[in-house]
């Protein structure tokens, strides 16, 4: 066979083979859509949880959680990814919190990726016997979160039930349309497949 016609047949094998490959990411783009919205409609309700986990990657999380830790009298508050220079006082004055919860509220500020909030998480739990968290994440962020946590808590048998947070929702219907919506999704989906393959051997 002459090197033409090997090319030729090359790519005639390879362009289907791409093609298919984009079909199927695109497919499963849209089944992470789908998981997003289906949490989005059905949140957990939180029940006798020991401990919140909360991932402090953006804004709008870290006060819904503390919201959530007095509403539902959760013992401990565990703020992970902090910036480096964070203390109890800073956050305090950024999201009005009550000093007389202060001993309740641990601040992580060395993890920097998710997966090592969630190495950070697994050993105060793993050295505080927790059996139970509530994970508090954006709605964007949680499947990959979520499947972190899983992965570095499993060994420990600990529940985790996961809390979201969003701003405005998702609309299953036509996110693909708004380009900051779209940004975020492929983001997390890209970065949540990225987690699996890395951690598929584990």
């Amino acid at each position: 066979m002459s090197k033409a016609t090997f090319k030729k047949y090359f790519f005639l094998f390879l362009v289907p083979v791409i093609v298919f490959s984009i079909i199927l990411e695109v497919i499963s783009v849209f089944e992470y859509v789908a998981g997003i919205v289906e949490l989005q409609k059905n949140q957990q309700p939180v029940i006798g949880a020991e401990m919140i986990v909360v991932l402090a990657g953006s804004s709008g999380r870290i006060k819904p959680a503390y919201d959530l830790m007095i509403e539902k009298n959760i013992p401990v508050l565990f703020v992970a990814g902090t910036h480096s220079a964070a203390n109890f006082e800073q956050l305090a004055k950024q999201y009005s919190l009550d000093a007389s919860y202060k001993s309740r509220i641990v601040i992580d500020n060395v993890s920097r990726t998710t997966l090592e909030n969630a190495q950070a998480a697994q050993k105060f739990v793993e050295d505080n016997r927790i059996k139970n968290i509530i994970l508090v994440t954006s709605i964007y962020h949680m499947e990959r979160a979520e499947f972190l946590f899983r992965k570095m808590l499993e060994d420990l048998g600990v529940q985790i039930i996961p809390y979201s947070t969003y701003i405005k929702p998702i609309s299953p219907d036509s996110w693909w349309k708004n380009p900051a919506t779209l940004q975020s999704v492929l983001s997390e989906f890209f970065k949540y497949q990225y987690y699996k393959l890395l951690l598929s051997g584990r």
